[in-house]
């Protein structure tokens, strides 16, 4: 008899609660029946081998695997994401599973990416599909993509969408790895209750092998889109009325900031660009940097991934006896510019 209860015991170890459910409504009449049988265990363990190998060759849940590549294509900017960071990109791939169960699900999880100098981020690559409402979610952690149950739909294939949403802070190239997809139960409604646990009894996962690219970016914000010379007093350096402020995020290793000036026109002549010059202030207003305005020259300069960085200008000009009285006009851009 003790013999009897420790292979039961095994079998519940082996096979999981599917077979603790069909031998508990048995227990007692087991005992009775061993007790007029030599060899209670072995009678018991033909029945639970066949249980086990239906485990291990039959997936409860099964997920067709993806043998194609998923190439992540440049795509436009989504609203908003410019200041969050560069272009990204999008993809997309079908992803089929079936199940008797009543009620299953398959999830995708985050990514492993690796790239030219590390790993890409967790939270870089948002999904979507009917099951997400169609909503973009990031996939920081495990992500509902498909559920199914009932007799009527033992079949589904949904399309999943996929997002690339880089930071300013990720450096730029190819990255290549993999996302898996892996079947989980549902716990009622509450989809969000996904565990980083897998059971293996519930089926096999599959992998997706992915590629994409980072491309090198620069974006500056300006305050001011014009500036103005007040010479009223006779010869001397007049600065603009107000100074000229940009915000500049790049991801590039190495990258730079150029102005490109042009004569300032009058009705009765020109003022050269040459007598323009420009001064970089701190944020405590103390000058860092200084220069004559030519053509092609760079106000600031710098390398490594930098997100919002704040630089501030302040243009001065100099007048002459020369210069006729009236007003002038003219252009400076200022260019963001990254190594190629």
């Amino acid at each position: 008899m003790p013999e009897t209860g420790r292979t039961r015991f095994r079998i519940y170890g082996l096979v999981g609660v599917l077979v603790m459910s069909l031998l508990l409504p048995s227990s007692a009449g087991g005992k009775q029946a061993g007790a007029g049988n030599s060899h209670p265990a072995i009678r018991k363990k033909e029945p639970a081998q066949t249980i086990a190998r239906l485990f291990r060759e039959t997936d409860l849940i099964a997920i067709l695997p993806c043998t194609s590549v998923v190439v992540f294509e440049a795509g436009p900017a989504q609203p908003g994401l410019s200041s969050r960071g560069p272009g990204g990109g999008r993809a997309t791939v079908a992803i089929r599973a079936q199940s008797p169960l009543p009620l299953w699900g398959v999830c995708i999880e985050p990514p492993v990416l690796e790239g030219p100098q590390g790993d890409l981020k967790p939270g870089r690559i948002w999904v979507r599909s009917e099951d997400t409402e169609n909503v973009f979610c990031s996939l920081e952690r495990p992500v509902a993509i498909l559920t199914g149950g009932s007799r009527q739909e033992p079949h589904r294939e949904v399309i999943l969408e996929m997002q690339l949403r880089p930071t300013w802070l990720d450096r730029p190239g190819r990255y290549h790895g993999e996302m898996v997809v892996r079947p989980f139960m549902p716990r009622g409604e509450d989809l969000g209750s996904i565990g980083l646990e897998r059971d293996r009894r519930l089926g096999r996962e599959q992998s997706i092998p992915v590629e994409l690219e980072i491309p090198k970016a620069i974006l500056t914000s300006f305050s001011e889109s014009k500036i103005t010379f007040r010479a009223d007093a006779g010869p001397g350096v007049y600065p603009a009325d107000r100074d000229v402020e940009f915000a500049l995020s790049t991801n590039a290793p190495q990258w730079r900031v150029d102005y490109r000036a042009s004569d300032l026109a009058g009705e009765e002549g020109d003022v050269r660009i040459e007598r323009m010059s420009w001064e970089r202030l701190d944020r405590f207003g103390r000058v860092e940097d200084s220069g004559e305005v030519g053509t092609d020259q760079s106000v600031v300069s710098g390398g490594g991934p930098v997100k919002n960085l704040e630089v501030r200008l302040r243009f001065k000009i100099q007048i002459t006896m020369e210069d006729p009285p009236g007003e002038y006009g003219g252009t400076i851009s200022l260019v963001g510019l990254t190594d190629q």
